[in-house]
């Protein structure tokens, strides 16, 4: 379940699961190269789990609809950023 005091360290595990520890530049922790971000660090497998699980829960615990809302909307901020970083650097890479 989430909730106002688990919303954050959700997202965390999720992104963790997702992604990696990958970070934006603007995000504590960046680090210069994301290299080794690519469409095989997304496993499409855990992508459909993750958006099955929050839909159900969503439908399930609609208390906590909202926050299941801005956790999706958090990580495709997050998968968008990391596809236009990953994108940018490449294009420097080549030029």
């Amino acid at each position: 379940m989430i909730t106002p005091d688990t919303y954050d360290k959700k997202f965390e595990e999720l992104r963790v699961f997702m992604f990696g520890d990958h970070k934006l530049p603007e995000e504590e922790g960046y680090q210069e190269s994301v290299d080794t971000l690519n469409e095989d660090n997304i496993n499409n497998e855990n992508l459909q789990i993750i958006v099955e699980t929050v839909f159900r829960k969503a439908q399930n615990e609609r208390d906590y609809c909202i926050f299941y809302g801005d956790l999706c909307e958090r990580i495709i901020r997050l998968e968008l950023g990391l596809q236009k970083l990953k994108a940018t650097n490449k294009h420097i890479k080549n030029s």
